[in-house]
């Protein structure tokens, strides 16, 4: 079956769909292109983004045993700079270490309090948890440490950890036997980490009762 019959019909077909359609069909192919080029920009701005980041990092991790001062300095430019990458989290992390160090316990907890307070990624979040606990309890905060693990359910490749932060807090306090428990707890978790299943044994070799020898 023809649809026209003669090429005169076919120009005069396409001559009236270009005076209906034809504005719009050139308006949606620009858009399109706007689209793909903008799309384009947009990816490779986030790639040198990133490459940025990495590199500020990198910088960042080579100074910190160094020069803590420029290191701490960097790490404030990735976190005002790349503040949605995970480079910012990470320089967040190196920085509640440097500041420990450097014996300023109040500007540790405030980085770790940061990469909580984004609630980007669990992993962050779960290190600045274990970490901003241990911190808390060097300031003789033992229970507010407590609340902020008691807050959480970890997963387990964490639960060891929050396990043995628990049992510290708890011996700190001097109640024992709720520090015994939480070791054991830890160990449990912990079974496929020696170094670390070791050294909370030592914990609870410290917390058995002591033999009274009988005459």
């Amino acid at each position: 079956m023809e649809i026209y019959r003669s090429d005169e019909e076919q120009e005069e077909a396409l001559r009236r769909w270009w005076e209906e359609n034809g504005k719009m069909a050139l308006l949606g192919l620009v858009l399109l292109l706007c689209a793909v080029v903008g799309w384009q920009q947009w990816d490779s701005y986030q790639q040198r983004q990133a490459e940025a980041a990495s590199f500020h990092y990198s910088e960042m991790e080579r100074l910190i045993e160094q020069d803590s001062a420029a290191a701490l300095e960097l790490g404030r430019t990735i976190i005002g700079n790349f503040s949605g990458s995970h480079y910012a989290l990470l320089a967040s992390l190196l920085m509640a270490r440097a500041e420990v160090e450097n014996g300023d316990l109040s500007a540790a907890e405030t980085h770790l309090q940061w990469v909580l307070n984004q609630k980007e990624d669990a992993v962050f979040t779960h290190l600045a948890t274990v970490r901003l606990a241990r911190i808390l309890l060097a300031q003789q905060r033992g229970d507010e440490a407590l609340l902020l693990i008691d807050a959480t359910t970890p997963p387990p490749p964490f639960q060891g950890l929050y396990e043995e932060v628990r049992g510290d807090i708890y011996l700190a306090k001097g109640e024992r036997d709720p520090a015994r428990l939480a070791f054991n707890r830890a160990l449990q978790h912990l079974a496929d980490e020696p170094g670390k299943k070791s050294h909370i044994q030592m914990k609870l070799d410290e917390l058995a009762p002591v033999a009274i020898a009988t005459p």
